[in-house]
């Protein structure tokens, strides 16, 4: 009878134990909010090169393999271009041109098996990365180079009389199902990978695709809406939509005043969780112009040429 009760208790402390282990670990592994005196360089597009022709073999160009793998050796984290396609897949990748020198469809207008299709004809380096692939990159980089992963949201189909000629009449349409579709489809992506949300922000001009984001994800920490200017009217809609808690930039437009107004704002709100983002730093003495601006939480993307 003692032994059983010796062995029952035994059993029991070890559950406990192992139990308070875990929890321990987990939450040992959160990410905390950024702090006033954070402030992160970020490869701009991955860190590589603005190129017209994304094929272009003679530069890192942005999006792509080899800048991305190069950013996150050189930078405290990322920002990339994100997608998503026809079958509701989310691909890395922001110009037009997805084939030598020709204007082909965007992502938005192809099917997963179409862009294998393509990336076919290139070396690995070249591939239209997935999401899935960046994120798996970006979770096997040591912790001090991947503080960060930043995902700038593309719509295409509500950018212009051009894009109508791909998608004819479903336009309107799709302008307004595509916010759901890469809402739902980053979701999929943040439930396989659930240690990226607290190091990632989503980014767009697009106020109603936060919106959906929020929706579906509302644990993703940064929502950031891109501006030009911090005007009384971003600031009117930034207090309906309090789970935009992050301010995206140019740090051409931007003075200390204004930065310093936009930081303020936020502090006001109690909101001890915001961001605030400046682009993009293409050379040392934009990066020098942005460093002088700002103060965390905060970060600045930037080329490799900025370094």
């Amino acid at each position: 009878m003692t032994i059983f009760i010796r062995s029952n208790l035994f059993i029991i402390w070890t559950t406990f134990s192992l139990s308070f282990l875990l929890t321990y670990c987990e939450k040992d592994t959160t990410i905390q909010p950024l702090s006033e005196e954070t402030v992160l360089i970020i490869g701009h597009g991955g860190g590589g090169d603005h190129c017209h022709d994304r094929y272009d073999i003679s530069r890192t160009c942005h999006n792509r393999y080899s800048a991305i793998k190069e950013g996150l050796s050189l930078f405290e984290g990322i920002e990339v271009d994100v997608q998503v396609s026809k079958d509701s897949v989310i691909y890395v990748g922001h110009d037009t041109i997805l084939a030598d020198s020709s204007y082909g469809p965007i992502i938005n207008f192809l099917t997963s098996h179409q862009i294998d299709s393509l990336n076919s004809k290139y070396d690995s380096s070249h591939h239209i990365l997935s999401l899935e692939q960046v994120i798996q990159m970006f979770l096997k980089t040591p912790k001090e180079n991947a503080k960060l992963i930043s995902l700038d949201i593309k719509n295409y189909y509500h950018q212009g009389s051009y894009w109508q000629r791909f998608c004819k009449d479903s336009c309107d349409r799709m302008k307004n199902s595509y916010r759901k579709v890469f809402a739902l489809s980053l979701k999929r992506s943040l439930d396989k990978h659930p240690k990226i949300k607290d190091r990632l922000a989503v980014e767009g001009w697009d106020i109603q695709q936060l919106e959906e984001i929020h929706r579906f994800t509302p644990e993703v920490r940064y929502k950031c809406l891109v501006i030009r200017t911090f005007t009384p009217d971003i600031q009117a809609l930034l207090r309906q939509r309090e789970y935009v808690n992050c301010i995206s930039k140019p740090i051409e437009t931007t003075t200390k005043r204004e930065f310093e107004q936009i930081r303020d704002f936020f502090i006001k709100r109690q909101n001890k969780d915001f961001l605030i983002q400046l682009w993009t730093a293409t050379d040392s003495l934009n990066l020098r112009k942005a460093k002088s601006i700002i103060k965390g939480p905060a970060t600045i993307q930037a080329d490799k040429y900025a370094l």
